[in-house]
């Protein structure tokens, strides 16, 4: 038993909670809830006191306590979701060790185990190399914990997964072989065995933290351009109404004039069925602007109904959006725009115009809002499981289902994909609406 090392024990809990400072969570957390937390990481303690040795299932088992451990804190006193809450707990466990497999090479462990002599007395010498080896944990959670995107909450795909599994297998590799070395320590290479490792160490930290801050940075650069499309639809909703109202004034005070017009045509048949033609092709510019009570959204479909009329395409809508309103308007756009551009690009590769349909359906049912883009496609879909993937080779294409899916499931819903037996192609998102929302 190694008891003076429960004193890492209690640092190592602190530095637990400043590690995720940076990670925003419930703001309003009790003492004895907080008192709680800290009891749990100092359950930790039996890996301290108790020697472990070298082999790999020694290794895989104190890394899954220690990650089981900061992932459970995290759930308790941050409130973060089961598959963030373990991420961040491995995230946690790379931290400590990265500190701590520097302090085993050949060249530093003997601060690990007091084989210096600061002074003629003992304790000073393990006091002093303590001091030393805490010291440099602190600055390296602190650099690690800072750089990191904690403030950016995306939800944790499996891409994050398999990258923080492929820096943990390398990271048990490395302490296990560090043990070993330390058992048996060579005369020769000794610069080399310490330089490799500790490099090794931060390339494998390093990449981490740079692929978050990659991927925090391209969330960002999507984000504000989804608000730019915002704001256009925004604009074209409240021109194109603003239009729409002048030319109906102006077209009810032309209305005599057509008519005199239309009583000398009488008897012309084809320049009154001409005639007649464009007064309803005019209508039927004021037809397609919707109204669906959010400006962004009327301004959205208003634009892709132009679209698909303007390249031969039925596009009908029927949307009841009172229920809407809990959808930020980057999601809304993520939604729909995407949903429709991918019917719109489908059906245009259609050979027969008449059966170039979209039809788009949006409603609250059974606590849920619920839209539904069905249209007709031709040729065959290719599909991995249960996903359907895209004809499109261009690169990419095929990101527009995968961004609907991660904002339904940001809201705690899901998105389904089918065919029918008529060959059309139905997507559906399903959104619990919150309860404090009215549900018709």
């Amino acid at each position: 038993m190694k008891w003076p090392e429960l004193y890492r024990c209690v640092f190592d809990a602190l530095m637990v909670g400043w590690f995720f400072r940076p990670l925003q969570g419930e703001r309003h957390v009790s003492r004895s809830r907080q008192a709680l937390c800290f009891a749990l990481l100092l359950c930790t303690a039996p890996i301290y006191v108790i020697p472990g040795g070298g082999e790999t299932a020694v290794a895989l088992f104190r890394f899954a306590f220690r990650t089981a451990s900061y992932a459970l804190w995290l759930r308790l006193r941050k409130g973060t979701g089961a598959w963030e809450s373990l991420y961040y707990g491995a995230l946690c466990w790379i931290a400590f060790t990265t500190q701590n497999n520097i302090f085993m090479t050949p060249e530093l462990s003997f601060l690990r185990w007091n084989q210096v002599s600061w002074s003629a007395l003992p304790v000073l010498n393990r006091f002093v190399s303590a001091a030393v080896e805490l010291l440099c944990e602190f600055l390296i959670l602190t650099l690690i914990s800072r750089v990191f995107p904690f403030q950016d909450h995306r939800p944790v795909d499996r891409f994050r997964l398999a990258a923080a599994g492929v820096v943990v297998i390398c990271e048990l590799y490395v302490k296990t072989t560090l043990k070993t070395i330390s058992e048996a320590l060579p005369e020769v290479y000794l610069r080399e065995l310490t330089m490799y490792p500790i490099l090794l160490q931060l390339f494998l930290t390093a990449s981490l933290v740079l692929l978050e801050r990659h991927l925090s940075s391209q969330a960002r650069r999507e984000q504000e351009r989804l608000n730019e499309v915002a704001a256009r639809y925004r604009y074209e909703s409240t021109m194109a109404k603003a239009e729409a109202d002048t030319d109906l004034r102006q077209l009810h005070h032309d209305m005599k004039n057509h008519l005199l017009g239309l009583q000398q045509l009488v008897g012309e048949n084809k320049k009154l069925e001409a005639y007649i033609g464009q007064l309803l092709q005019r209508t039927n510019e004021y037809e397609i602007l919707t109204d669906t009570g959010s400006p962004l959204l009327d301004g959205l479909l208003s634009e892709k109904i132009r679209r698909a009329e303007r390249d031969g395409i039925a596009l009908s809508a029927d949307i009841d959006f009172r229920t809407g309103g809990f959808l930020s308007d980057m999601d809304l756009c993520t939604i729909f725009s995407n949903a429709l551009d991918n019917a719109i690009e489908a059906s245009l590769r259609v050979e027969n115009e008449e059966k170039r349909s979209v039809l788009l359906k949006c409603g609250p049912a059974a606590g849920n809002l619920v839209v539904t883009v069905m249209n007709y496609y031709e040729g065959e879909l290719r599909r991995s499981g249960e996903v359907f993937l895209s004809s499109k080779s261009a690169p990419g294409h095929g990101i527009g289902l995968s961004s609907i899916r991660r904002t339904a499931e940001k809201y705690g819903g899901i998105m389904t994909t089918a065919v029918d037996g008529y060959h059309n192609f139905v997507l559906t998102v399903l959104i619990p609406i919150p309860a404090d929302l009215p549900v018709p």
